[in-house]
């Protein structure tokens, strides 16, 4: 094997993390290694395992076993079975067994760590309520397992089964089991669909769904080649799998389709299962201080493209251990991180920006940027003796510190902070002074904050198309929202302004992940500050991506008419939004929606799926009604 001879590549069999330590580009990491007792003199006769009289844990195997390691046949001692007897020892004719062996840590300096730890079938709690374990129900897992048997059966004409029946979603898209899609088990039940009408054409099969997606190039004739095979497919998925009076499953569905209640007596009911996350993969993340999703994985720095890269700079992620993939994905994602790897090793790592900075003169030790920071990169530690400290601050108190290594300068902390103690590289001064050269001597001017990712792609590309909105629009870029504060929102208002909106990344998918939760709380600050002063200003926050670029114009227009005041303006842009096709995607009066359906839209509309799911992974229109 060329990869494991390869001099510059070290393999630690049977290791676990423990700790990391270090900054980007200088880590420090502690391995725990156990003993494998096999020495490489081992010929692999198999003697030991012939005389070892304890089972594994792993069914079928016993203490000592030989494994596959990357084409090679390694033997191997369960540590957890085994009883140490030493029978293995005396039977061994090379003396290759040594269990002399003990534990050893290592520690290993690292420019970049990669987590790659993939994910792993879920575990039959989430499915046995289907009836996992009654005679006749079976896993994709097990059906696979039974196709190599059975392609001697097709030979002899001999057919298994006249009925099956696969359930998709089986404890997946559940948020009692597994919330999220595996995305994986609709083309493994595909797959076998097709193999088994291909084996066996007098067998009947019928897939029960909700929806089947088939995610990427090429998969969707994998359902129109099942279809063509003859596969039945049922939308509906069952509550529970029973059994009758013999002992055959029944299968209760309702055909969604049809609309009618459906029995089915298959011979045989193979549940697909998901993907979960692996396990100790709690444990790895917290070592290597990245940030999880919502349903297990290691979350990815830049949700709206396909990153290698994690919440911590010089950790990156690969494989399924970010989320359920398939091997062409998988193997995409290697090389794309081997470039990134050596992208981030050959410079000085992906910061643009400094990070920010506590002025300890001001700074009183509250906790507010420590819960508000999305990356954790601020901490509270104990004052300096020599730091300044703000009057009536004891000298034993804690001061606000920010990780260089962690800090994304998104701002967030700087907007927040209550003794505006934290500077940012975009300055409060900054920004005011924009708003204070932009807005003088426009009449009613209306001011646009917007974040430089995904809505400065949406507008920058809306002004491509030569988009209008009107001259006392004032625009005023920000690296994120959440940089936005109530100072920022009231100042724009005591210079005149006639409203003001915010332009964030799409809902749920701020690459700062909290931006647009901290601009909305600031313009609720700004809105209490403003009534109590007697004056009210129009606010929105809206939430764009590339997709919306058709609308923007339109958007900017329809507010300005509505903080003007404008009622005739806002009827004609109101009959425009109703006349243009745009208006039958079901948003009436959505900007996104007036400026017409983009391409994946039409192309949508065009193959029956409709404009919903077209818009899926970020193709939508950002209205919020």
């Amino acid at each position: 094997n060329l990869a494991l001879d390869h001099p510059n590549l070290t393999v630690w069999r049977r290791a676990t993390v423990e700790a990391v330590e270090g900054r980007p580009g200088d880590f420090t990491v502690t391995i725990r290694q156990l003993p494998n007792v096999v020495t490489d003199a081992c010929v692999n006769c198999g003697r030991c395992e012939e005389v070892c009289p304890v089972e594994a844990s792993e069914p079928g195997r016993r203490a000592i076993f030989s494994e596959l390691y990357d084409g090679r046949v390694v033997r191997t001692v369960d540590l957890e079975t085994c009883t140490f007897c030493g029978r293995c020892a005396a039977a061994c004719p090379v003396e290759a067994i040594d269990f002399t062996q003990s534990p050893r840590r290592v520690k290993v300096a690292a420019g970049a760590l990669l987590a790659a730890v993939g994910c792993e079938p879920a575990r039959r709690q989430h499915f046995e309520y289907l009836g996992y374990g009654k005679p006749g129900v079976i896993t994709q897992v097990e059906l696979a397992e039974r196709l190599d048997e059975w392609e001697a059966l097709a030979a002899l004409g001999r057919l298994p089964a006249r009925h099956v029946v696969m359930v998709q979603c089986a404890g997946s898209r559940d948020r009692r089991h597994l919330p999220h899609c595996s995305r994986l088990c609709c083309m493994i039940a595909l797959k076998h669909a097709i193999r088994l009408r291909t084996l066996f054409p007098e067998m009947k099969v019928t897939i029960c769904y909700l929806e089947m997606r088939t995610a990427g190039v090429g998969y969707e004739n994998w359902f129109l080649a099942a279809r063509q095979a003859g596969v039945e497919f049922l939308r509906g998925t069952p509550p529970e799998v029973q059994t009758d009076g013999r002992g055959r499953p029944v299968v209760e569905v309702e055909d969604v389709t049809a609309a009618r209640k459906r029995v089915l007596r298959p011979d045989l009911v193979v549940l697909s299962t998901g993907m979960e996350p692996a396990a100790g993969i709690e444990e790895l993340a917290d070592r290597l201080g990245v940030q999880r999703d919502v349903d297990g994985f290691i979350d990815i720095f830049v949700r709206e493209t396909p990153t290698t890269e994690t919440s911590v700079e010089g950790v990156f992620v690969c494989g399924s251990a970010s989320g359920p993939k398939a091997l062409i994905e998988v193997t995409t994602e290697a090389s794309a991180v081997a470039t990134e790897i050596h992208a981030f090793l050959a410079s000085q790592g992906r910061r643009t920006t400094a990070p920010s900075e506590v002025d300890p003169g001001r700074c009183v030790g509250c906790d507010t940027c420590l819960r508000l920071c999305p990356f954790g990169a601020v901490a509270l530690a104990p004052r300096p003796q020599d730091a300044p400290r703000p009057e009536g601050v004891a000298a034993a108190s804690l001061l606000a510190t920010i990780d260089p290594g962690h800090c994304r300068a998104c701002g967030i902390c700087a907007a927040t902070c209550p003794e505006l103690a934290i500077r940012h590289n975009v300055s409060d001064e900054e920004i005011l002074g924009r708003l204070a050269v932009l807005t003088d001597g426009v009449e009613a001017p209306v001011v646009g904050f917007y974040c430089r990712e995904c809505a400065g792609a949406a507008i920058g590309l809306s002004g491509q198309r030569r988009d209008r909105y009107p001259a006392n629009v004032r625009l005023i870029e920000l690296p994120c929202v959440g940089r936005l504060s109530a100072v920022h929102l009231v100042e724009a208002a005591r210079r005149g302004a006639a409203g003001v909106f915010v332009a964030g990344c799409a809902e749920g998918r701020c690459q700062y992940r909290r931006g647009d939760e901290s601009a909305a709380e600031q313009m609720r600050l700004a809105r209490e500050a403003l009534a109590a002063a007697g004056r009210a200003v129009p606010m929105e926050l809206w939430h764009l991506c590339a997709a919306d670029r058709a609308g923007v114009g339109r958007r900017i227009r329809l507010f300005v008419a509505r903080a003007l005041g404008d009622s005739e303006t806002l009827a004609a842009l109101e009959r425009e939004a109703t006349l243009v096709d745009g208006g039958a995607n079901g948003c009436a009066g959505c900007p996104a929606a007036a400026a017409g359906p983009t391409a994946g839209e039409a192309t949508a509309a065009a193959d029956g799926r409709g404009p919903d799911r077209a818009r899926e992974g970020g193709e939508r229109c950002g209205c919020r009604a």
